[in-house]
């Protein structure tokens, strides 16, 4: 029988941080064991993150994996996409976690209203202290935000897998190829639907926030980018970019008053992840 949901994570020598990346899926599959199919694909780690992936797959919560060499993340991510079973996927770092709690509308969401794309909120926390740096209220879908640079968060983001196959990770880029993806997934579908929730926590340090020097390579992605997929200005789609995500920042340093953002904060930040909840 067809899964609903297939959750893909890439992973290369995460022994560290992929504990609360499958503790959270483990938790979802709890409630929606028989709708969720998880994928782990890992690029031949070396510290111990194989022999976690195959005590969890032996528990039954990831459902296949492969560990083998393969050209970076964005390669990564294409097999996973090929490998999975799933009406829909997402795709989830190794870094991050989901918030189970959440899903709740969203599995009710792709059942019924069945989307081309459905999207929510995202947190990003420092890695070390599970501060939160940034909040990503996503807010509803235009077509003319994303001629400005918007996109809602990579990992907060679910896509028919029909689509996504369409729309494969372009491994050219080193960093940028999930906002391409993005752009192309939503100024061709039809049905997109933002889940006003916050569906994950992303921890930075990731390729595209790791150094000053990556993230002039990742603007210049995006630039490139732009100009392939004809924006009109493909400048002002790269400055907008980066004024969404000091957005992000300035909400942050704001009284966080929202009760879901008080839940997580309660539940994973404070206990440092999930499996302290």
């Amino acid at each position: 029988m067809e899964k609903l949901l297939s959750v893909i994570t890439v992973t290369y020598n995460a022994r560290d941080c992929l504990k609360d990346c499958v503790e959270s899926v483990k938790l979802l599959k709890m409630k929606y064991d028989k709708l969720i199919e998880y994928i782990v694909i890992d690029g031949g780690s070396t510290d111990g993150t194989v022999e976690i992936i195959e005590k969890y797959r032996l528990s039954g919560v990831i459902d296949w994996y492969v560990s083998e060499k393969d050209n970076g993340i964005f390669d990564a991510m294409n097999k996973g996409i090929n490998y999975c079973t799933g009406k829909y996927v997402i795709i989830i770092g190794s870094d991050d976690f989901l918030i189970p709690e959440n899903f709740e509308s969203v599995i009710e969401c792709l059942k019924q209203k069945e989307p081309d794309v459905c999207y929510g909120n995202d947190i990003i926390v420092d890695r070390d202290t599970m501060k939160i740096v940034r909040v990503y209220n996503a807010g509803n879908y235009s077509r003319s935000k994303v001629m400005f640079g918007w996109h809602p968060p990579h990992t907060s983001t679910i896509v028919r897998r029909d689509i996504l196959m369409k729309y494969k990770f372009d491994t050219k880029y080193k960093i940028a190829a999930d906002t391409e993806v993005l752009w192309k997934v939503l100024l061709n579908s039809t049905k997109i639907h933002y889940e006003n929730k916050f569906l994950t926590v992303f921890r930075t340090g990731g390729v595209s926030t790791n150094g000053i020097k990556n993230i002039v390579k990742a603007n210049r992605e995006v630039y490139e980018i732009a100009v392939n997929m004809h924006f009109k200005v493909p400048v002002v789609a790269v400055v907008a970019k980066l004024l969404w995500k000091v957005t992000q920042v300035i909400r942050a340093s704001l009284p966080l008053r929202d009760p879901d953002i008080a839940f997580i904060k309660k539940q994973y930040l404070e206990g440092k992840g999930v499996k302290n909840t």
